[in-house]
């Protein structure tokens, strides 16, 4: 009967619910006629069973089988994989640490966990916090065994720097990402006629000017 709370999760999922409290919301009498459970029990019996699933500590051979099933029958792409941290938030009583809400510009109760997308927003993996560069790489190692083609590695400002492009080098991961502190009197310098390239994306046009940037990075022996 530990099946009953996934159909309790996909309750939530197709009405928005983001937590189980949220839940005392919800006709209880209608939602368990939908679930085939007759009625919707409260919320100290839900987090029972949310919690004896819990205990069982399957979640990490779940989640991994669920990631290898999308890419086997290729329900997630393979060509460019984005890699952020995505603020879970926490609505419940119990006191827990904040994360940075980027989007309320604030601290709000939560955690940040780590989210890989393929190109059309589709969940290719998630774990929960941690470094940002170390599950690119983790990533890119997987999605070179997985899908046989290594696929491009996209992340934001947070993972600039030359040390960790020779380290995705030396894993032989390809990467894209935005420079950190531009120089923005260097870009406005840039002649309109040097962009070349046009590309549409979500019914905007923009122009690309492509070109080399050197950077070296020398690794040293930190026991020295």
């Amino acid at each position: 009967r530990q099946w009953r709370i996934f159909m309790v999760f996909l309750l939530m999922s197709g009405l928005n619910v983001r937590s189980i409290e949220q839940l005392k919301h919800i006709r209880q009498d209608e939602a368990g006629r939908i679930l085939g459970l007759g009625s919707l029990p409260s919320l100290p019996t839900l987090w029972g069973w949310f919690h004896r699933v819990a205990d069982k500590a399957c979640s990490e051979s779940l989640t991994s089988d669920l990631f290898d099933d999308q890419i086997d029958r290729g329900l997630v792409g393979a060509r460019l994989w984005f890699t952020d941290g995505h603020l879970l938030p926490y609505t419940g009583k119990q006191s827990v640490h904040a994360s940075y809400n980027t989007q309320r510009r604030m601290p709000v109760p939560g955690q940040t966990n780590l989210v890989t997308c393929d190109e059309r927003g589709r969940i290719v993996r998630f774990e929960g916090k941690g470094d940002l560069r170390a599950a690119i790489v983790r990533v890119g190692q997987y999605g070179k065994v997985r899908t046989g083609q290594a696929p491009i590695q996209v992340f934001d400002r947070e993972g600039h720097g030359a040390e960790f492009f020779s380290r995705l080098l030396d894993n032989d991961i390809a990467f894209a990402t935005w420079e950190k502190h531009a120089d923005k009197k260097r870009l406005d310098a840039i002649e309109e006629e040097a962009f070349t390239h046009r590309v549409e994306f979500n019914a905007k046009d923009y122009r690309i000017l492509e070109e080399n940037k050197p950077m070296v990075h020398e690794w040293t022996d930190k026991s020295d």
